[in-house]
Parts: C-alpha cells; structure tokens; sequence
C-alpha cells in the first residue's frame, strides 16, 4: 500500500482543484469537487473491505477461521 498511495493522494488532489471538474455531476455526486454528501463512497468502501476479509479468511485452514 506504500507505493499506490501517493498516486491516490494525487487523484484526489487533482479531482479537487481541477476547475473543469466544478460542477460536474457524476452518477449521485452533484459536483466532483466536493465531497460526498450522501457518504456512499465510504460506506462501500468499508462493506468491501469487511466482504476481502472474509473471503480472505474463508480459504484459510479451519485452525486459523477463528473469530
């Protein structure tokens, strides 16, 4: 996670002060500048995180499935 990180602090730099991007919509997002009002981004970014691990810990040993 150490090398993509700068790159995504890039993004979103550049998501944020690009001028074309100022009220843009996108899908739910009224502009592309701002952040999201309604907080699907980090709900779904949580929810697939917590679904990773435990497909993760699905295919590992039953010794190692503990909770």
């Amino acid at each position: 996670m150490l090398i993509p990180m700068p790159v995504l602090f890039a993004v979103y730099f550049v998501l944020a002060n690009t001028i074309e991007f100022r009220g843009v919509p996108f899908l739910w997002l009224p502009d592309l500048a701002r952040a999201d009002p309604l907080y699907i981004v980090p709900l779904f970014m949580g929810l697939s995180m917590y679904a990773v691990s435990k497909l993760a810990r699905w295919g590992c040993r039953p010794i190692l499935r503990r909770p």
